[in-house]
């Protein structure tokens, strides 16, 4: 999980034309994100993800407006920018995540796994 973390902000501090994005950018970018897939997800009457959606909203809302501004310069503040966003899930308040995400994430896993075992067949 923590490499999911990694990456996705490595992914998307390498998304900047001219340069690396400030972490607010990168904040606002991911709350967007958010926004739009619980809309995709209520169109979809999607119960498990609005669940998990609805409780990282407010948090990533309530950071955003706390952190003071500070850009991503490179890959190390782009690990960190990861890091805090982990401990904000998993330090915190981690029964609270693993109550609203945990059901959403283990159906998409299983999924996952009976699509690897469609493709790969019997091991």
């Amino acid at each position: 999980m923590k490499s999911l973390y990694l990456a996705a902000a490595l992914a998307l501090a390498g998304c900047a034309g001219d340069g690396l994005p400030e972490l607010s950018e990168v904040g606002d970018f991911t709350l967007k994100d958010l926004k739009n897939a619980r809309a995709i997800a209520l169109r979809g009457d999607d119960v498990l993800a609005l669940q998990c959606y609805n409780y990282l909203i407010p948090k990533l809302e309530s950071r955003l407006t706390a952190a003071e501004p500070a850009e991503i310069s490179g890959a190390i503040s782009a690990y960190q920018q990861a890091r805090n966003v982990r401990l904000l899930i998993e330090s915190r308040d981690s029964v609270g995540f693993r109550l609203a995400c945990g059901p959403m994430l283990a159906d998409s896993e299983a999924f996952l796994r009976r699509l690897g075992a469609g493709i790969l067949g019997p091991l």
